[in-house]
């Protein structure tokens, strides 16, 4: 027989474990967490990738242009081969550097340095002195020397250079002028 004074207990008051609604929930809840992050840190790694390889051209532009600089500051208005006073872009400059001064006289160097796209590979830039070809840039999409018959010792270059990542194109480009000195 039953004291009268003990409480009953049932089934659904002692159970200590979760119901399948709430796993389920749970679940639910912590997936959606989970995508989140996942986009988040899928989306901060794209804009690394992007900001990256913008940093690695502009790099590669800085270095091109202080070797197309540094040559041709070491040039002469007579003494360049291939871009003529015409105001029109030209894809290649062909010059000599000055070897020094004899009797008041600059003396030009031989061989003449080029830059030029390489032939059988257009999107690589090269410096050619002679037989030593130097490739010192990649992924080059313009390049490009003028010079204005207002200013002979006056030379204008464009560069432009372009990677292709998944979902994006990434340009950078330079603009420069560089004045001759001999």
């Amino acid at each position: 027989m039953l004291k009268p004074n003990k409480k009953r207990y049932s089934f659904r008051r002692c159970r200590k474990g979760l119901s399948l609604v709430e796993i389920i929930t749970v679940l639910c809840i912590l997936s959606g967490l989970l995508v989140s992050a996942h986009l988040i840190l899928s989306m901060g790694s794209k804009f690394y990738d992007l900001v990256d390889a913008r940093i690695k051209l502009q790099q590669e532009l800085k270095i091109v242009s202080h070797l197309i600089i540094d040559d041709l500051r070491m040039t002469g208005a007579s003494s360049i081969l291939d871009v003529p006073l015409d105001g029109n872009w030209h894809n290649e400059i062909t010059f000599r550097v000055s070897d020094g001064v004899s009797n008041g006289t600059v003396t030009w160097g031989d061989p003449p340095i080029q830059y030029t796209l390489d032939v059988l590979n257009p999107d690589k830039l090269q410096r050619i002195e002679g037989d030593n070809k130097m490739i010192i840039a990649q992924n080059v999409q313009l390049l490009q020397f003028r010079r204005k018959v207002q200013s002979p010792d006056r030379i204008e270059v464009e560069v432009q250079l372009s990677e292709a990542l998944i979902g994006a194109d990434i340009n950078e480009g330079l603009s420069f002028e560089i004045r001759l000195r001999n």
